[in-house]
């Protein structure tokens, strides 16, 4: 009896020890652990009231229910007149799909996909928080800069919206920054692989993030990603082209017949109407404005890493692209505060650091309440942004 109660002294002085070393990180694992519930359940609320759609929420249904339940490499028949397989592949190449469907083979259900999703998307913050402390932030700048990316608006698109895979990209760009900043080369290289796997662009931005490395020194590192994701895209374009050619066939006519024979584009425009236009302002102030606009003071990071984007957003008529209301700001938020925590530690004063870091949270906070979805919305009636149904 003695010999257990000893036992049950030393589990609980350890475990104190250790809630007494971690707090902040518990504290940060639990509000990422709320966040996650409340997003997925104010999803489940738009599912259950028919305010979720075929595309894109249905397609991965139906491709992760036909690949696990009947053996066909994911497909669906939502956009079979322009992909004759039926496969997603041969639209988007996102091996990560393998993976998904083990967790979606357990339990079949939309639920499972948004609650994956929700919870990848916000376990990026504890390694937010992590990056900033090998940058030498104080360890509360460190957690507000990490709770403000819970918080941050642009991000309750993917959060509140349908399901991608490319959703889970914001998490392994985090990954890939902190193995690179620890050194952990081998471990870089398998994240990166999983970052490249959600989406075929995903390579582009990887190339983009490697130049930066490149850079700023880390020149072995920086030649691997640029050469791994390079590699990748060519392999999954070939895949893409080899699953369903007429994609390809349609880059094509969209390019080369609509662009250089009709001398017009009908989904890019490179004039200045095009380019700058009130929602395209409107989207780049809330990107930038709502971290204070401390991606700017490092552009390495905060304009060359996420440039692939900017520019397609930029010369794009597909209004989505620059709605806070969808799944694009998976693309780039991430590195945004990683650019962010970059423009912090050239603030000299720590204190100074603290209180920009306490501006940021509180900022993105009232934001993500009054403006949000998970708040009173008035994002809705502020501006004309594009916007699903359910927003209206």
């Amino acid at each position: 009896m003695r010999k257990l109660n000893y036992q049950v002294v030393k589990f609980s002085n350890l475990f104190t020890r250790l809630v007494k070393e971690n707090k902040t990180e518990l504290l940060l694992l639990s509000l990422m652990i709320l966040v996650t519930a409340h997003t997925t359940f104010v999803q489940l609320i738009y599912h259950h009231n028919y305010q979720t759609f075929a595309w894109d929420l249905g397609i991965f249904l139906q491709s992760l229910e036909t690949f696990v339940f009947h053996g066909k490499l994911f497909y669906n028949t939502v956009e079979l007149p322009y992909n004759p397989s039926g496969s997603y592949f041969g639209i988007h190449f996102s091996p990560i799909l393998f993976l998904i469907a083990v967790p979606y083979a357990v339990y079949p259900h939309p639920l499972t996909l948004f609650l994956i999703k929700n919870l990848l998307i916000c376990a990026a913050s504890p390694i937010i928080y992590k990056i900033a402390k090998e940058q030498q932030l104080s360890e509360l700048t460190s957690a507000l800069i990490a709770v403000t990316y819970l918080f941050f608006l642009p991000m309750y698109g993917p959060l509140t919206w349908d399901f991608h895979p490319y959703y889970l990209l914001p998490l392994f760009i985090s990954l890939t920054h902190l193995y690179i900043l620890k050194k952990h080369y081998r471990a870089t290289l398998i994240v990166t692989i999983l970052g490249l796997s959600t989406n075929e662009f995903a390579a582009i931005l990887y190339i983009f993030y490697g130049l930066c490395l490149f850079l700023k020194g880390l020149k072995e590192i920086a030649k691997k990603i640029i050469l791994l994701s390079s590699a990748w895209f060519i392999f999954a374009i070939m895949i893409i082209t080899l699953i369903n050619p007429t994609q390809l066939q349609y880059y094509i006519s969209s390019l080369l017949t609509q662009g250089l024979l009709k001398e017009k584009l009908t989904q890019f425009g490179f004039d200045i109407f095009t380019m700058i236009n009130r929602d395209k302002l409107a989207y780049l102030v809330i990107v930038y404005g709502f971290l204070l606009f401390l991606p700017l003071l490092s552009p390495i990071e905060g304009i060359l890493t996420i440039l692939p984007w900017i520019s397609i957003m930029l010369i794009s008529k597909h209004a989505p692209y620059y709605s806070p209301y969808y799944q694009y700001p998976a693309f780039i938020s991430v590195q945004l505060f990683l650019a962010t925590i970059n423009s912090v530690r050239k603030i000299m004063r720590i204190r100074l650091q603290g209180i920009v870091a306490l501006t940021l949270v509180a900022l993105n906070i009232s934001s993500a309440i009054i403006l949000g979805p998970i708040g009173f919305g008035f994002l809705d009636y502020a501006t004309k942004f594009t916007r699903p149904t359910h927003f209206h």
